[in-house]
């Protein structure tokens, strides 16, 4: 059986006229991929793509795209990985990629709790089903961030919001200008006196840090209900995270860890502070907070959430 969403245009070819192709089902841990690879070499995918769970039987689009001649081309869709019910097919990102570099618009999404439309068709002869479209109809998604993508370089200006659809910061790439920060109240001192800002805005900074922390190192680890760490560290002139200083209300050093090495990747994605037009180094201050709790099922789950103090 093979899937397809109209997610993507299935009629693109890309150049496929010429080049024999040979499908491929391969079956991941919780999750399966199809695809299509050169029959002349069957290393190169080169095609459709995607990547989706079937948890109690429905499909839960993880990414959709294509390939050319083994590199991504085309129009990719990718969406949140999530266990609750409530969020499955949430869009969470879309753009093109030229080559196998990000080319172009590109958007990013909240995760909406609103319910999405599925529609699944079956086709087959003699009732067995040898195909299954999958069609997602997104609703009330909310827009998170926005920009340009010159092979895979962020350029011009890119636009952040809030929860409720404002503006939160415009920031310029080619020109390393920051236009327009909410959090700040004097706008004529944006690109003289500031603190160290992260690049898409304070809420652009707790998606990177949940989409991006190790949950299993963490929560294997924790042997208690709830728990948080005081993360203090220093942003340097050019943007970099140094000095990263971590206090828990217990001790756990894989905890510790993983909280370094998570507040590591966040290196060059900062503007660092100013005083009179000159970078300066300067310190932030983070909270992150882990709670553990428990359904009407008894089924466990953990929260987590990252709070900027200063």
């Amino acid at each position: 059986m093979r899937l397809f969403t109209t997610l993507i245009l299935i009629v693109i070819h890309l150049d496929l006229l010429g080049q024999e192709t040979k499908f491929v089902l391969k079956e991941g841990q919780g999750f399966t991929e199809e695809y299509d690879v050169l029959k002349s070499d069957k290393k190169v995918k080169h095609g459709t793509y995607v990547k989706y769970r079937q948890p109690f039987g429905q499909y839960v689009i993880i990414e959709s795209g294509a390939y050319q001649n083994g590199e991504k081309h085309g129009q990719w869709e990718t969406f949140y990985n999530e266990t609750s019910r409530k969020t499955w097919n949430k869009l969470k990102e879309k753009g093109n990629f030229v080559n196998g570099k990000k080319n172009g618009l590109w958007t990013y999404y909240y995760l909406d709790t609103a319910a999405n439309t599925t529609n699944v068709e079956k086709s087959g002869a003699n009732g067995k089903s040898k195909s299954v479209y999958v069609s997602i109809d997104q609703k009330n998604e909310k827009l998170r961030q926005a920009g340009m993508f010159l092979n895979d370089k962020r350029v011009a200006e890119w636009v952040s919001f809030d929860h409720e659809g404002e503006v939160f910061q415009r920031y310029n790439f080619s020109k390393s200008k920051l236009v327009f920060e909410k959090s700040l109240e004097d706008s004529t001192s944006y690109n003289a006196n500031r603190k160290p800002l992260f690049i898409g805005g304070l809420l652009c900074l707790s998606n990177f840090l949940a989409n991006n922390v190790n949950y299993v190192q963490i929560v294997s680890k924790v042997d208690r209900d709830s728990t948080y760490a005081t993360i203090n560290f220093i942003i340097d002139e050019q943007g970099k995270t140094q000095s990263v200083d971590i206090v828990t209300n217990y001790d756990n050093k894989p905890f510790k860890d993983e909280i370094q090495r998570l507040i590591s990747l966040t290196d060059f994605y900062w503007l660092p502070g100013l005083k009179e037009g000159l970078k300066i180094a300067l310190p932030c201050k983070l909270i992150y907070n882990i709670v553990r709790s428990v359904n009407d099922q008894n089924f466990k789950s953990w929260r987590t959430s990252f709070e900027i103090v200063e």
